[in-house]
């Protein structure tokens, strides 16, 4: 369980610091922010990166 949890919050804070905003890393240590910053949270990319998200998930999870 802690594996998946594991995953899930790692694939979240890779697919965060694509949205304009960035990601604090090292919060509350260095409160920079840190990404590519390419995207819009909540537009088409940031939709289309889950949704691929989604389905590598689905496919590394069948047996």
């Amino acid at each position: 369980m802690a594996i998946l949890w594991f995953i899930a919050y790692g694939l979240h804070l890779i697919e965060d610091s694509f949205t304009k905003m960035g990601v604090p890393f090292f919060f509350p240590f260095i409160k920079e922010r840190y990404g590519a910053k390419l995207i819009y949270a909540s537009g088409a990319e940031d939709l289309f990166i889950l949704l691929v998200a989604i389905y590598i998930i689905s496919e590394m999870l069948k047996v």
